[in-house]
């Protein structure tokens, strides 16, 4: 049985950096084969239109993620974690880092595991 399949559907989730770093491991391992490289910066705070982003060169040209500090649910912070790692994914690969054919590809991979991958995170 994979992780995910016990999130919590409903429920204001508060992260830090140590639970974003904590689910990139298990999505690194059981979405991306552990092929995704560390991401040095995470950036948390409030977000204005938009759950997060990433971004393949910002501070010092190192990708970086940005995160608002809670999420509606636990569910929907993983997902759109795991949206994000997607583009991290793209950037990494030197493929279009947009939701195109090559995000797109990802969704039955995150439906297998349960989850949804939506391309307006």
């Amino acid at each position: 049985m994979h992780p995910f399949h016990n999130l919590d559907v409903s429920g204001r989730y508060p992260i830090v950096e140590q639970e974003v770093r904590h689910w990139f491991d298990i999505l690194n391992r059981e979405l991306f084969e552990g092929v995704l490289t560390e991401i040095r910066y995470i950036d948390i705070r409030r977000r204005r239109g938009c759950h997060a982003y990433y971004s393949g060169a910002w501070f010092n040209f190192e990708p970086t993620l940005f995160m608002r500090p809670a999420y509606e649910s636990k569910r929907l912070f993983v997902q759109v974690l795991g949206h994000e790692l997607v583009h991290h994914y793209q950037h990494l690969h030197d493929q279009d880092d947009d939701h195109g054919e090559s995000f797109l590809a990802w969704i039955p991979k995150f439906s297998d595991m349960g989850l949804d991958l939506c391309e307006e995170y």
